[in-house]
């Protein structure tokens, strides 16, 4: 997995599916934070699942830190179990 910021995008590439995976998440989005973006946007261009400790991570980033959190992912699975869980809309998830 490989995590990176572009074009105002924080870019998620290959399967995301270890510890150091989310660590790398989490810090790549605290970082745009402490630089003051004002809210966040994602691209998980590959993964087709993420993890419990990722999906509380965002869910922190929206609800407690107030940062407007968008999720664009690629993969229809993905799109579907959080549409599911109640979180596409809150998480502003998109294609």
């Amino acid at each position: 997995m490989d995590v990176r910021f572009a074009d105002g995008n924080i870019i998620i590439t290959g399967n995301i599916k270890t510890n150091e995976d989310y660590l790398a998440i989490k810090t790549k989005i605290q970082e745009r934070i402490l630089l003051g973006d004002g809210a966040i946007a994602i691209v998980i261009a590959d993964s087709t699942t993420i993890s419990s400790s990722i999906i509380g991570f965002f869910l922190k980033v929206a609800n407690k830190d107030k940062i407007p959190v968008t999720l664009k992912i690629a993969s229809e699975k993905l799109r579907y179990i959080l549409g599911e869980l109640g979180l596409a809309d809150l998480l502003n998830v998109s294609e």
